[in-house]
């Protein structure tokens, strides 16, 4: 039988609901939804603003040309 694909982005969403429920625990979650729980627990971090200004000023050298 052929898995279906589910974005991690999804599982995450469905282990963090099962575990701020109280439905199990968040190693068990992410085991049955085959979640790596680094995956689960990694928190995306805010880009700084020298980054921003970098990635702006690209933006306008790649529209001069």
């Amino acid at each position: 039988m052929k898995k279906s694909y589910e974005p991690p982005g999804h599982k995450r969403q469905i282990v963090e609901s099962l575990v701020t429920g109280g439905q199990c625990s968040a190693r068990a979650a992410c085991r049955h939804f085959e979640l790596h729980r680094s995956t689960f627990s990694y928190q995306a971090k805010e880009p700084d603003a020298w980054l921003a200004k970098l990635k702006a000023a690209l933006r306008r050298l790649s529209n001069l040309h």
